[in-house]
């Protein structure tokens, strides 16, 4: 038998364990105090199911603090992480009761809504537990975040699948130029002059770009200095690259790129956000210097997400991504009645990426 209870001080370590188990790429303590205890907006909360035969933990509810701004409210919000259950223990309920137990204690703590990411079986978890009769409270599918993709070097991806053959390096270069000339020269052309640097640290000129971008949004997560330094500059791996866009003493948009690195000498970038997306000649500016960098290290294509049909998804279909068929639904949880509920449930209101969730297999 089995017993939920919500995880005190150093036990909710335990996770480790379990995500260890789960994933192929082993999570460290280092990577758990980065997200468990320096979010900055606040400590996550976990919830362990535990093995009352032996003592072992077997299963986790991980939930993260989230600064929210719905239209002009900010808030904390939280954000559901990696779903982990002991394969030993899977397909008995334990993790339904362990969602409901977070969902329950979540509205006693007057927390407004919590969003996912779920994977297929975690999803069918949220189905079950439905919309209440109000229509608004309850588990909502709003949207699906879409990978999209942009080939770089399709003459090394040619040769590396069908092997170092004249004419697939000659198909492949002919379609990499193609590509230039049709999604980036034209619109890179149209760019103002705007100086590109490298963002070793956010300072104050960024909390300046959230206070004048942010009111251009309906439901975004808090993207001032203090999350951006702990999202991209102070993680354990260093694994992103920023670049800003700038003119003058001001900052007008930034890019993140993280690496991956691949088999057979290939990498690939991940464009983890670009922002803001308002003003159409910095994204193109972010967006070409961002390209020139990947094919200047010979990254085989960058990989994007965005919600189906948000600007952010057709900013990136002009720029000559391809929408892929592998897709993560959004799935919000309104734990009690609010006053811009509806504006929550339309897709359209989000302005979501990469840089938004923290679960494996999207950004790292």
């Amino acid at each position: 038998m089995w017993k939920i209870r919500k995880a005190i001080g150093e036990e909710a370590k335990e996770i480790i364990k379990l995500y260890n188990l789960a994933y192929d790429k082993p999570k460290t303590e280092e990577d758990y105090e980065w997200l468990y205890d320096r979010n900055p907006s606040g400590a996550s909360y976990v919830w362990l199911a535990i093995d009352e035969d032996n003592g072992l933990t077997v299963s986790a509810r991980p939930v993260f603090p989230w600064r929210m701004k719905i239209l002009d409210n900010e808030l904390i919000a939280t954000q559901a992480g990696d779903a982990l259950t002991h394969p030993n223990y899977r397909r008995r309920g334990i993790f339904t009761a362990l969602v409901e137990a977070a969902w329950s204690e979540l509205r006693e703590r007057g927390i407004p809504l919590t969003y996912s990411f779920p994977i297929e079986a975690a999803l069918s978890i949220h189905r079950k537990a439905g919309v209440r009769s109000d229509g608004y409270t309850g588990c909502h599918e709003v949207g699906f975040l879409r990978r999209m993709v942009k080939p770089l070097q399709v003459q090394e991806l040619l040769v590396y699948r069908y092997g170092s053959n004249l004419s697939w390096k000659y198909l492949g270069r002919g379609i990499d130029i193609m590509m230039r000339l049709l999604t980036e020269r034209a619109a890179w052309s149209r760019s103002r002059r705007l100086i590109i640097k490298k963002v070793l640290y956010f300072d104050q000129r960024f909390d300046a770009l959230w206070k004048r971008a942010s009111k251009h949004y309906k439901v975004i997560a808090v993207r001032d200095s203090k999350f951006l330094n702990w999202r991209y500059i102070d993680t354990p791996k260093k694994r992103h690259t920023v670049i800003s866009a700038e003119a003058g003493e001001d900052v007008l948009g930034f890019a993140v790129i993280e690496i991956a690195q691949l088999g057979h000498g290939l990498k690939e970038a991940y464009l983890v956000e670009v922002f803001p997306i308002d003003d159409s000649k910095v994204v193109n500016a972010l967006l070409s210097s961002v390209m020139q960098y990947c094919r200047e290290l010979n990254f085989s294509k960058i990989i994007a997400g965005a919600l189906e049909g948000s600007d952010y998804a057709k900013i990136l279909l002009r720029a000559g991504f391809i929408s892929r068929q592998d897709r993560l639904p959004l799935v919000i949880h309104i734990h009690s009645e609010m006053p811009f509920a509806q504006i929550l449930l339309d897709s359209k209101n989000w302005f979501i990426t990469w840089g938004d969730l923290d679960i494996e297999g999207i950004s790292g």
